[in-house]
Order: C-alpha cells, then structure tokens, then sequence
C-alpha cells in the first residue's frame, strides 16, 4: 500500500511539473491547433467565438434523445483517448449506515477512449469510460465503472436510421455515481443523470435501466439497445419509430435483488408549425419482466408533444399523456392502473453559461429493488465559462421511485408493501482549471441521501444513507489521432 501510495504522490508531481513545463513553453512559441475532434476536450480556447457555427439538432420529437442545442460538426474521423486520477474521500463508504461515522480515502484511476469514423452517408462511434474505486485503507476490495457506447447512424435522401448500444457495470446505482460525476465521467452526462450522451444526443432515461435506488455496493449490469428510424413524408412532416430492450442483472452475491428486462416500442408523427417549433403525437408500448418470478407488467401510452429549437440557443421537449399499467402476478387477478405519464427537458445556452433540465414521471422496473415502480426523477445541470481557464459544473438530481403495489408471493422479496417508496437526492459542485492544451485540474464536493417509507428487506437496499465526497483530480488528453 505505501508503494501505491509513493508512486501516486510520484505521478502528481511529475504531471505538474510537466504541465508547468509545457504553459512556460506555450508562453514562448504558439501552440499549433490540435487536429482531431472540433470539440477537443480540455482546449483552452474551447466556448471562444472562434469555434465552429453549429449544427442544428435533427432529431426527432418523438423518439429516444432528448433534444440537444446542436453540436459542432466534426471535421475528420479521430480517435481519442483519455486520463486521469484522484483522490476523493467519503464519509460513508459502501453505502452501509453503519460507516457514516468514518472517513475513507480512495484513489480514483479513471480512462476513456473515443473512436468516431465519419463517411458520406453513415456516421459510426465508439465511447468507452471505466474507472477504478481503490480503498486506501484497505477495509473493501477494489471496485470499478465500466461504460461502453456504440453507435451507428445512416442517411438516406428522406430518411435516417440508427442504432446504439449502451453497456454499464456499476458498484451501485449509475444515478449518482459518488466520484464519478466529480470528474465529470468525461463530460458524458451519465453521472449527472441525463444518461449517457452518446454523440448522437443524450438518450431519455425513460427507456433505460432505472438504476436511481442505493443498494449495498453490489455488481449490476445494465444494456440497452436503441433502434430508431426516421421518414419525411414532407418538408414539414414526419414519422418516426423507435424500439429498445434493455437488461438489468446483478451479480452473483447480491441478495435480495431481481434481475429483469424491459423492451419499448414507439411510433409517432410529427410536424412542424414554424421553423423553430414542432408537435407531434405518439403511441408507446412498454413491457417490464423479472427473472425467476411470474410477476410482470406492460404499459401503454399516449404523448402529446410539444418541441421548440433554436440551434445554439435553446432545445425544449416536452411529452405528456396518459398511461394504462396492466400488473400480472399469478395466480393473483390482473390489476389494471391509470398514471399520468411525462417526460421534458431543457437545454438552454447564453452567454458563458449552459443549462440543462430533465423531469419525467413513468413506469419504471423498479431498480431491481421492487416489481415495478412508478418513478419521478429531476435532473439539473450548470456549466458556466468562469474565465478562459476556469469553468465549474453543478449537478442536482432527485430520484422517487413508488411500488405500485402489495406483494408478498415473490420468491426472492419478503414483502413490498403497498405505497413504499424511495427518495434518493445527489447534488455536486466542481471547479475546473485549464493548465494547458492537455491538462486539466478539478476539484469538487458531492452529497448523497437516500430515505424510504417503509423498512428495506434483507440486503436489497442502502437507507437510510448520507454521504459526502470531497475530491480532488486531473486529468491528461493528448491529442487525438486523426484517421
């Protein structure tokens, strides 16, 4: 453990005399451009006036992404990797009550890699983050993240599909992440809870894995495939399709807790009614179900939906309707339920800040902690351009997730008793400094909280839990390789 600990002291002073070494150099000579990515992470002259005019969002209102304020275009295919380690400290650890009391370092090595390969007609990308949870003092085995994204976008004159593949391995709940979403989890957003941003935008998390319930820190598994195509019927109008099916699966040790999966299917019709706003009405069809145990349940729903852009500006999307739950648990009578189901988000950029806001309200698997849940999540984000070198990043997120009912023939839950629920709260703060071209300096504060109405059974669940994190990181992108 001192070895680890010399050579991580070791790597900070290298790194800094490095970056010392490198802003003196830049001081001198002026740097060449960093080739690659248009949006190169950690590039000083990153939200300058110089940067190119972007693209507008096309995607459409009914369908799996949540609207964005555009994006700077891309100019070569690049592959480009990405570093860095802290050193955070929590005051409960774990996610067990009885460690509040206790402060425990851990070192935070953290990767990534980006792949994007951009044709005429067909755009592919490839992301990938994973990081390492090391217990300084030794009271836990090391843990890790791992997130994978793959997708694949195809035009043709009047229409446009795509696919994507999101893959997680969490110690706990991704909403959240303790550490994780200090450092930004490389600017994804997964962390801040908006899911993950794959370059094709953000995916509404309304057809992933909820994974917004604490639990002791148990492996999950999480994938959701996305397919979604898009037809214009006119200048004006068009329909959409989507469909995803996603599989949430603990491992091994994690008692109490239910695997499952979920598959969504959508159509929708949409219209413009100016040049920045759009309407549109969609049908939604969802089903949830868990392995090992009869219980199921489908969902039904009918969006009315409102959209407004203004590339660079503003993304606004908003999704309301009514939803029919239908539960299965035999040999039990089907129960039949209504909801109001909605979902909205906000992106909204001036001057040196971004803002970004998502709330929704739907049916949910229940985080593998209960059989289905009726959840309502809010996420806030704040990023804001302090100076050329300082920007900071705020996130808030609140996440209750509500059983929809009593339930005592589970195999493997002892009871789920009627109107139990989940509160779970994260907030975060972090300060970045822009050393140079490739180096980048953060340091941030995060807080978690979770409570629940009733008693959790067995090892299902984490509560009641308070947790602070304090950290400190930096992180080294090179340039990228242009292909």
């Amino acid at each position: 453990m001192r070895l680890v600990k010399h050579t991580l002291v070791l790597t900070w002073v290298l790194a800094a005399c490095i970056g010392c070494w490198q802003t003196a150099e830049a001081q001198d000579t002026a740097a060449d451009p960093a080739s690659g990515p248009s949006q190169t992470i950690g590039s000083a002259d990153q939200g300058q006036s110089s940067a190119p005019q972007e693209q507008p969002d096309t995607s459409p209102l009914g369908g799996a992404y949540l609207y964005t304020i555009g994006s700077v275009p891309e100019l070569h295919s690049y592959l480009q990797p990405e570093f860095s380690i802290g050193q955070i400290l929590e005051t409960s650890p774990y996610n067990l009550t009885g460690s509040q009391h206790s402060v425990v370092p851990v070192t935070f090595p953290m990767g990534g890699l980006d792949l994007a390969v951009l044709g005429e007609r067909n755009d592919f990308g490839l992301r990938y983050e994973g990081a390492g949870f090391i217990y300084d003092n030794g009271a836990a085995p090391p843990s890790s993240f791992q997130v994978v994204s793959l997708m694949d976008a195809v035009r043709f004159r009047r229409a446009t599909l795509s696919f994507e593949d999101l893959f997680s391995f969490m110690p706990e709940a991704g909403f959240g992440l303790p550490g994780a979403g200090m450092f930004g989890g490389f600017d994804s957003g997964l962390f801040g809870g908006f899911g993950f941003d794959s370059g094709m935008g953000q995916v509404n998390p309304a057809y992933g894995s909820n994974e917004g319930i604490l639990t002791n820190v148990y492996g999950a598994f999480s994938n959701t495939a996305v397919v979604q195509g898009v037809y214009e019927l006119t200048s004006k109008t068009s329909v959409s399709a989507m469909g995803a099916f996603g599989v949430l699966q603990f491992s091994k040790g994690a008692q109490g807790l239910l695997d499952g999966n979920d598959y969504d299917g959508l159509v929708g019709l949409n219209h413009m009614i100016s040049a920045r706003n759009q309407i549109g009405l969609s049908y939604l069809y969802s089903g949830f179900n868990y392995v090992g145990s009869p219980v199921s349940f489908t969902s039904q729903a009918i969006n009315l939906e409102y959209g407004r852009k203004v590339t660079g500006k503003l993304g606004l999307q908003v999704l309301v309707g009514p939803e029919l739950v239908t539960f299965r648990d035999p040999p039990e009578a089907v129960l039949q339920k209504g909801y109001f189901r909605g979902t909205g988000s906000l992106a909204y950029a001036t001057g040196r800040n971004v803002f970004s806001i998502y709330g929704g309200r739907y049916s949910s698997g229940g985080a593998g902690v209960v059989p289905g849940a009726e959840t309502t999540t809010l996420s806030l984000s704040w990023h804001r351009h302090v100076t050329r070198t300082w920007s900071s990043d705020a996130y808030f997120g609140f996440s209750r997730d509500s059983g929809f009912r009593s339930l005592t023939s589970l195999t493997n839950v002892r009871a789920v008793t009627t109107g139990r629920h989940y509160d779970y709260w994260f907030g975060n703060l972090t300060l970045t400094h822009v050393i140079n071209r490739y180096l980048m300096f953060d340091i941030g504060y995060e807080y978690q909280r979770q409570t629940t109405s009733g008693t959790c059974a067995g090892a299902a669940c984490a509560i009641p839990l308070s947790n602070n994190v304090f950290g400190i990181g930096l992180s080294f992108i090179p340039r990228p390789l242009v292909l």
